[in-house]
């Protein structure tokens, strides 16, 4: 249709073939998808550390990756790792180093470790730690009571159990972060 509508020196509006299909086969089909996925899995991992270790979204973190298997692969998406990961510093590495003050992932043939130099801030720890400490212990007063178990409704009280493990696993992750930060 543009041919009839163009000026006598306009360009065409498409310059180059239609994209075609590469064909590949099943075999390197399936190897791009599980090289993908490690990358996947490493990004996932380091959310999960960012969650756990409670570190805002916005804070670039320091990551050393080891893997004798991945290293290449992994060199090779570094800019999409970085970028899905918010990483500011990103060290991978064929070998292991000891990692202080780190929290780490072990995935098949692949470990990352993230520094929690300058990611948390210890008095507010302690102070989170006290005040849970003292909620749990108010939680568990009110369900070693007799009278109140008997009296309140049973979704209350199993709320309030669902709520005392959720507590004590929140202290448990806060006193690890402290425990490493020293």
């Amino acid at each position: 249709l543009w041919v009839h509508f163009k000026q006598k020196d306009a360009a065409m509006l498409m310059k180059h073939p239609w994209p075609l299909v590469l064909s590949i086969s099943g075999t390197e089909w399936e190897k791009a998808r599980n090289q993908l996925q490690i990358v996947i899995d490493a990004v996932r991992a380091l959310w999960k550390i960012r969650i756990d270790q409670n570190v805002e979204v916005g804070k670039s973190i320091t990551v050393s990756i080891y893997s004798k298997k991945h290293a290449a692969l992994l060199e090779d998406h570094r800019d999409s790792i970085m970028r899905m990961a918010k990483v500011g510093s990103l060290t991978i590495d064929t070998r292991r180093t000891k990692h202080l003050n780190a929290a780490s992932a072990f995935l098949q043939d692949l470990e990352i470790h993230v520094s929690l130099e300058g990611l948390m801030d210890p008095t507010a720890m302690r102070k989170e730690r006290e005040t849970l400490i003292t909620y749990i212990a108010s939680l568990d007063r009110k369900l070693a009571n007799k009278a109140f178990i008997t009296k309140a409704p049973s979704s209350i009280v199993e709320n309030m159990r669902a709520t005392l493990a959720e507590k004590k696993q929140q202290l448990a992750k806060i006193e690890e972060r402290l425990s490493t930060a020293n």
